[in-house]
């Protein structure tokens, strides 16, 4: 993932980092509402020189951009680096995870720590970041407002979020 950081270095980009169960940031004024998000980040202004120098055990980062155009090229970049997993919760950012640090792999784990059968496991879904949590279960379900890469996967579709999708789907198929 250090790879990850300093191929971003080029890009006009906000980063989170995940790691030590901390998150941080390297600069609060990209986001619109600081007070909301700055307890919940450190701030680190070389973010890359920050970890060389602090050991941290990289989990996650996120990249939001500034220009999409240079999203699309981050992207094609990334999906070549052996090692990690890129998904995305929006069209202007890019999630860099390990490997297994992905929906998908964090269901299957917890359906084998709770000894249930992942095919009677649903999962709901509505961005790129959701595929792998969907391909994992056994009742993949896409909200109505999900993207067409979800709803392509999805066995089954439901209302969107804002309309209770979720809890229809629940009260409708898996009482």
């Amino acid at each position: 993932m250090l790879l990850s950081i300093q191929k971003l270095k080029k890009y006009k980009v906000v980063m989170n980092l995940y790691a030590n169960a901390q998150v941080f940031v390297e600069d609060y004024t990209e986001y619109g509402d600081v007070r909301k998000i700055a307890n919940t980040r450190s701030l680190s202004p070389d973010m890359y020189e920050y970890i060389l120098t602090h050991e941290l055990e990289l989990e996650k980062m996120d990249a939001y951009f500034e220009i999409h155009e240079e999203r699309k090229s981050a992207w094609e970049e990334f999906k070549i680096i052996e090692g990690i997993s890129l998904s995305a919760a929006f069209d202007f950012n890019v999630e860099i995870n390990s490997a297994k640090g992905n929906k998908g792999e964090a269901l299957i784990k917890m359906v084998n720590l709770l000894d249930l059968d992942i095919g009677s496991v649903a999962a709901f879904g509505d961005g790129v970041n959701d595929i792998l949590l969907l391909k994992a279960a056994g009742i993949p379900v896409a909200v109505e407002n999900a993207v067409e890469e979800i709803k392509k996967i999805a066995l089954y579709k439901t209302e969107s979020n804002e309309n209770d999708g979720v809890a229809r789907f629940i009260e409708r198929n898996l009482q």
